[in-house]
């Protein structure tokens, strides 16, 4: 009943840290039964949160620029780039990531995860859009990436940004480069030399300096995931939400 979840609300307040709020609980849609008609059964469903998700809203928020001065206030909510970033760059790359793509080399803890369940797991995920946001007050150096996705992987979305930053940089060299990047998003056909080859696991033809379909890992990419201090789930969106932003 109603009661009861202001209750519920109430209690859990009770008992969080000062710092962390719990508000708007609601009830979850019932479960429902679905008729097999082919051979007379039927399949009871249970709402889940996680399953029946049709996008998650993410958020990255950064300060950019070497002389840019980040307020303290916000040290726990925004990683501060204390270098400069070619912002063009920049809002260029961050749109390769929109589409289906296999972000195994943007994931965490694959390799552990799949001998713990004894197979392999699909690291392909559809990311719907990617905005670069410039935050008030403007030259503050106040930016926003809104990421919007049907599901990511363990620690996907830090690896994302961490990684676009890397090939943005605009003083030195970044851990890599914009064609290094791309063949780790898309998986380009590369000449690959058998006896030099230390990256990706090539395919099992070993034909030496052939083309090849590389499988790209996460050993592969050299670039450090953005600390989680920046990151926030924003919103998750289920059947018949309006996209009304936040």
């Amino acid at each position: 009943s109603y009661l009861d979840v202001v209750q519920l609300e109430h209690s859990l307040n009770r008992m969080l840290r000062k710092d962390v709020r719990v508000w708007n609980i609601g009830l979850a849609p019932p479960s429902f039964t679905i008729h097999h008609p082919a051979n007379g059964t039927f399949t009871r469903h249970r709402w889940s949160a996680m399953l029946n998700a049709d996008s998650k809203l993410y958020s990255y928020r950064l300060s950019l620029g070497k002389y840019v001065v980040m307020d303290p206030i916000e040290r726990h909510t925004r990683w501060h780039v204390d270098y400069d970033v070619d912002m063009n760059k920049f809002q260029r790359i961050l749109k390769e990531y929109e589409g289906a793509h296999d972000f195994r080399a943007f994931s965490g803890m694959m390799e552990q995860k799949e001998k713990l369940v004894g197979k392999t797991v699909s690291t392909v995920r559809e990311v719907y859009t990617v905005d670069l946001v410039e935050e008030h007050p403007l030259g503050s150096g106040r930016y926003r990436v809104d990421i919007r996705l049907k599901g990511a992987l363990y620690k996907m979305v830090r690896n994302m940004i961490g990684t676009a930053i890397e090939v943005c940089k605009t003083e030195g060299k970044g851990r890599i480069d914009e064609t290094k990047f791309l063949q780790l998003l898309h998986h380009h056909d590369e000449e690959v030399n058998e006896s030099t080859c230390t990256g990706g696991r090539e395919a099992k033809d070993k034909t030496t300096n052939s083309k090849k379909k590389i499988q790209k890992w996460r050993t592969d990419n050299p670039c450090k995931p953005a600390p989680p201090e920046g990151l926030t789930l924003e919103k998750v969106f289920f059947n018949g939400d309006d996209d009304d932003g936040f």
